[in-house]
């Protein structure tokens, strides 16, 4: 557990460094698809926002078809606590596979979304945990 709060801080800290740009929330519902077709990582996100709460619905590179990596509760961020979140959203964090996948989600241009994970492994696999950044445009 340590380890997930640990990861998801520095998820944080990324998030807010990188990007100064500020979003209307509304901005980032959609359905989006990543630029690179050949990516062997996430493929598609389905972003609903209603008032502040928002849902992301993943996609992952599987063959014959995308993997589905569900429904879940994102977290916006506004860039200060007294800020109007709806207004100036920064980004959104989700957490798939209990805390084993963690995507930060940030505007990065017109219609353009960057999407950084953080992928840990807990299956004593020996895999290496890893980071990957994608970029999606608005595919809707």
């Amino acid at each position: 557990m340590r380890t997930v709060a640990i990861a998801l801080v520095a998820c944080l800290v990324v998030a807010f460094s990188l990007s100064s740009a500020s979003a209307n929330l509304n901005r980032f519902a959609g359905k989006w698809e990543n630029t690179d077709p050949k990516t062997r990582g996430l493929t598609r996100l389905e972003i609903s926002v209603t008032g502040t709460k928002v849902k992301v619905h993943a996609y992952g590179d599987c063959a014959p078809a995308d993997c589905d990596l569900g429904d879940i509760e994102g977290v916006a961020y506004a860039p200060s606590v007294d800020s109007n979140l709806t207004e100036t959203a920064k980004a959104i964090i989700v957490k798939y596979a209990d805390g084993e996948r963690i995507m930060v989600i940030r505007p990065v241009e017109a219609d353009r979304l960057q999407v950084e994970t953080f992928t840990r492994f807990s299956d004593k696999s020996g895999r290496a945990d890893y980071t990957a950044v994608y970029t999606f445009s608005r595919s809707d």
